[in-house]
């Protein structure tokens, strides 16, 4: 057996993700929730003089944009190494911190576009009429 294959081996630093793959990660589910609220208000008399489904069809196009998102905030905590964010400064730390806060946001967006949605169901369209 060879002395330096018994050495431990450093692993070099993974390489922070870029910035805007940071800030798309973060901000993809805050910006979806925000899409469909809007369009949840301007759809609503649209869709209760029609028996079309845009408000189902805004509900889900919003939720898989929160929800590629988050993927992307995965992916970016996974490039990043997957540790929690440490007290150090350097870009690894603060991409790692992104990443978290994307993917939580993520979540968090995504259960909160889920629950308007489920109102379409539930009420419907006209249900104030």
């Amino acid at each position: 057996m060879r002395a330096d294959s018994l050495a431990p081996t450093t692993a070099a630093a993974p390489a922070p993700p870029g910035r805007l793959a940071l800030w798309a990660g973060l901000l993809a589910a805050p910006v979806a929730f925000l899409f469909n609220l809007q369009t949840m208000y301007i759809l609503v008399t649209m869709t209760c003089r029609s028996a079309r489904p845009w408000l189902q069809l805004s509900g889900a196009a919003t939720l898989l944009l929160a929800v590629a998102g988050g993927v992307l905030a995965w992916r970016n905590w996974r490039r990043s190494g997957v540790s929690w964010p440490g007290q150090g400064g350097d870009a690894l730390a603060r991409s790692r911190f992104m990443a978290a806060l994307g993917l939580f946001a993520s979540v968090l967006f995504s259960l909160v576009i889920i629950a308007q949605w489920m109102v379409t169901w539930v009420l419907g369209p006209c249900a104030g009429d």
